[in-house]
């Protein structure tokens, strides 16, 4: 057996005994922490219990609305009611990353005049752009970013402008 005795410092339960491991199962067995309901959380907090002299972290949570309205089970239940998938279902996340593969290869990110013609697969494969679709793609795109601009600014109808003095604040700001 190893000497263990080099992260004796790092053991937070070396002060504990059966008796308080017991307590933490069965508080644990009783918390919503372990089949938590799918409302959200609108109140964490930690206070201290005291057990033989000992302070021990304790967490209440405060769940918003009533249990009885909650949605419960998991998303093939709640629904998929026969518990079967579709094959939409199971290739969706796949045919997403195809999309986003092509449409970085493509450049889509440039505007529709400044794209390749055509652009090759990951495979080798050249594959020709229609630029009719492409330019129906564009407009419902735009028309998207447009109406998304105007629900943003039913949000927040004032917007800030920043000036970037500097290439570290160019940097920060282009994930905003």
């Amino acid at each position: 057996m190893s000497d263990d005795s080099e992260y004796e410092e790092y053991n937070d339960f070396a002060g504990l005994t059966e008796e308080d491991f017991a307590r933490l199962d069965h508080a644990a067995s009783e918390s919503s922490l372990l089949n938590p309901p799918s409302l959200g959380i609108a109140a964490l907090s930690q206070t201290p219990d005291r057990v033989e002299g000992t302070a021990m972290p304790s967490i209440f949570i405060e769940i918003e609305g009533s249990v009885a309205n909650a949605e419960q089970g998991s998303p093939i239940q709640r629904y998929r009611r026969g518990g079967t998938l579709s094959v939409t279902d199971l290739i969706s996340l796949a045919w997403c990353e195809v999309q986003f593969d092509y449409g970085m290869r493509q450049k889509r990110f440039r505007r529709l005049a400044d794209r390749p013609p055509s652009f090759r697969a990951e495979s080798g494969k050249e594959i020709v752009v229609q630029q009719d679709v492409a330019a129906r793609n564009d407009k419902t795109t735009k028309r998207g970013q447009f109406i998304h601009k105007e629900l943003e600014l039913e949000l927040r109808p004032e917007e800030i402008q920043v000036v970037i003095a500097t290439e570290e604040e160019r940097w920060a700001f282009r994930s905003v």
